[in-house]
């Protein structure tokens, strides 16, 4: 374990909203998709191009009669960063935006569970996922394999 050269400043919901679905069927699993969850981000950069940054994220999932989710919700939040100073300025945008989405995404999964929690329904936990751009070839089955296979 080491450090990184980002760190949180603060963070704050700034949209949330879940609703329990009264259609869902109880005894039928959800089928939720990746395809079912919205997500739209936004890295800011400080004005006076300090090592200040501000990431924006937005979350949405409704509930469908195919996906059977027993919430929807929206959920909206920002964080401000710093950023080490020596860290080199034509890599900093892209670090920032994975790095900081990524935190962001954690304590959107997390406050989204816990309110999930205190309804009457199975709460949904989101997938993991990386904001990490991917690469432009496929990645071999053999390298998705769980280490465990």
């Amino acid at each position: 374990m080491h450090p990184v050269p980002i760190s949180l400043v603060h963070a704050f919901t700034t949209e949330l909203a879940v609703s329990a679905n009264p259609a869902v069927e109880i005894g039928r699993p959800p089928n939720l998709d990746l395809a079912d969850l919205h997500c739209e981000h936004l890295t800011l950069h400080s004005a006076d191009n300090a090592p200040h940054w501000r990431v924006q994220l937005r979350l949405q999932q409704d509930a469908t009669l195919k996906n059977n989710s027993p919430y929807s919700f929206r959920w909206a939040g920002e964080g401000w960063f710093e950023l080490a100073p020596n860290f080199p300025a034509e890599r900093a945008e892209d670090f920032v935006t994975v790095n900081g989405t990524s935190i962001l995404y954690g304590l959107a999964r997390e406050q989204l569970r816990q309110i999930m929690s205190m309804g009457p329904l199975v709460p949904i936990m989101l997938p993991a996922v990386t904001f990490a751009r991917q690469p432009t070839q496929p990645v071999p089955q053999a390298a998705l394999a769980s280490p465990s296979q």
